[in-house]
């Protein structure tokens, strides 16, 4: 298991680049996200979880609290940042299965980066369907 760790971290660090593997919080933020701890990761499971009746509900009261802490609390957020990583969890999980999985592929943190996500991967499915794809909306 920690060689396959090693590896992860070591594909992590040669695919950023030299100017992003140079900073700790990227290299963090890609290795985890490659071994499934993501804050979307962290999301999932928070939401995935169920009370097991034969676990103390002490523990299982702990162990919700820290996948709620990793999912909205990583890299100490202000409550602006917090409500959108609701809000962001919660259109990735509105959205079609094709579009939420190609959208969460790009581990959007913000509001912004998921609706980019998802007219990227809109576009990739018309192109892929022979379809003209509508252009997308100018930057304000």
């Amino acid at each position: 298991p920690c060689m396959v760790n090693l590896t992860v971290a070591q594909r992590a660090y040669f695919m950023l680049g030299p100017e992003r593997s140079s900073s700790y919080e990227d290299l963090k933020k890609e290795i985890l996200g490659r071994v499934g701890l993501s804050p979307i990761s962290a999301a999932q499971l928070f939401h995935d979880w169920s009370y097991n009746p034969r676990r103390p509900a002490r523990a299982q009261v702990t162990d919700l609290s820290r996948l709620d802490q990793h999912w909205l609390l990583a890299g100490g957020p202000t409550a602006h940042q917090v409500a959108e990583r609701v809000v962001v969890d919660r259109l990735l999980r509105a959205l079609p299965r094709p579009l939420r999985q190609a959208a969460g592929m790009r581990n959007p943190s913000n509001v912004d980066e998921l609706v980019e996500a998802i007219e990227l991967a809109e576009a990739t499915q018309h192109r892929e369907a022979g379809e003209r794809a509508p252009p997308f909306p100018r930057r304000v």
